[in-house]
């Protein structure tokens, strides 16, 4: 889920479809990879590594990935889109 959705704290704030393409990256990390972009052992762990959405791109299993597939999943997952 994209930060800007899990960090909503009342149920009328709105948000933006490009949201969307977060989550779609974080089921593409899993396509390429076969895990989570968020590796954490308890939901709470998996949730605050959501919400702060550091995700690095540095390791082995990154650079073995084709360099178009990594460029579109780093687009899909950058933090801030706009």
């Amino acid at each position: 889920m994209a930060p800007e959705v899990i960090n909503i704290k009342d149920m009328k704030t709105k948000y933006d479809p490009i949201c969307d393409m977060f989550s779609l990256g974080l089921i593409f990390h899993i396509l390429l990879l076969g895990v989570s972009a968020f590796p954490g052992r308890t939901y709470n762990d998996v949730l605050a590594q959501n919400r702060a959405s550091n995700i690095t791109f540095d390791g082995d299993e990154y650079q073995r990935l084709d360099p178009n597939a990594l460029d579109l999943l780093v687009k899909m997952l950058k933090k801030s889109p706009f």
